[in-house]
């Protein structure tokens, strides 16, 4: 059986020592893809660079909820950009997120639903 993990953040700085082991280890229990999905519009080029190391690496860029604070309204045609370009398997990672407390919720709202449009 090939697993594929849908959600996994080794574009992290704190893979950048031992990725390659951890994707061997991966590999060896079944995983045969990975789903990699941003978090920030600056975090698109690390994780395009560490989806790009390896074939079963598969990037999506999107512009998470709880990162309200970065994202920007020209990021959003960034990540048109991104999406026509970058090769993603998904739009990602993107929703609303009512875990934390005092995240807007209408603006958490307006960049899921320009994603949902990007999509």
């Amino acid at each position: 059986m090939h697993l594929i993990d849908s959600h996994c953040h080794l574009d992290a700085p704190e893979f950048d020592g031992d990725r390659d082991a951890m994707l061997a280890r991966a590999r060896a229990a079944g995983v045969a893809a990975m789903v990699v999905p941003a978090i920030t519009a600056a975090s698109w080029p690390a994780l395009r660079q560490a989806c790009a190391s390896d074939a079963a690496l598969h990037p999506a860029y999107g512009l998470h909820p709880m990162f309200l604070a970065e994202h920007r309204p020209a990021h959003l045609d960034e990540l048109r950009t991104w999406l026509e370009h970058g090769k993603p398997c998904a739009v990602g990672e993107c929703g609303l997120d009512f875990f934390v407390d005092g995240l807007d919720a209408t603006a958490q709202r307006h960049y899921f639903e320009k994603q949902l449009q990007l999509a």
